[in-house]
């Protein structure tokens, strides 16, 4: 299969997903209450956290199981130091990449004479890092394995 074709069929299901998603508020008339929202977001949050662990951190164990260079008792070690160095990238460009905090207006990192506009950009792009980073690396790993979508 061709990587270009994969590529974009991988981002557009990705962003008809995100799409469709985000729609949903169109099909409510008011705001939601405090507690709807909490549990609408505490439903958010477990999703990606079970997706995180169950997609991503027990594959890669399994697979660190696999390496002639690990011991079963050590293949936690790869996920975890790519976990840590993961939040510690995203800490830093926290903090070194002037941006705004959507609710409360709230700004971080340098002082800059940037627009809201741009610092606002800046923190959507730090938060879609992550998801770009996994999209890319599920495609090239599906295309290495001829075609197994099971990392998509």
């Amino acid at each position: 299969m061709d990587a270009t074709f994969v590529s974009i069929f991988c981002l557009a299901l990705i962003f008809l997903s995100t799409s469709l998603g985000s729609a949903l508020v169109f099909f409510f008339k008011r705001s939601f209450s405090d507690k709807i929202g909490n549990v609408i977001i505490g439903l958010a949050s477990g999703i990606m956290v079970s997706a995180s662990f169950f997609g991503l951190l027990l594959p890669s164990m399994e697979l660190a199981k696999q390496s002639q260079y690990l011991s079963d008792y050590l293949s936690f070690l790869p996920p975890l130091l790519g976990f840590l160095l993961g939040g510690f990238l995203l800490y830093i460009m926290d903090k070194l990449i002037p941006h705004l905090h959507l609710n409360s207006g709230e700004e971080e990192g340098p002082k800059t004479k940037l627009s809201k506009n741009v610092k606002f950009f800046f923190a959507v792009t730090i938060h879609n890092i992550p998801e770009g980073i996994s999209v890319g690396l599920a495609c090239g790993l599906s295309l290495a394995n001829k075609g197994d979508a099971s990392y998509i």
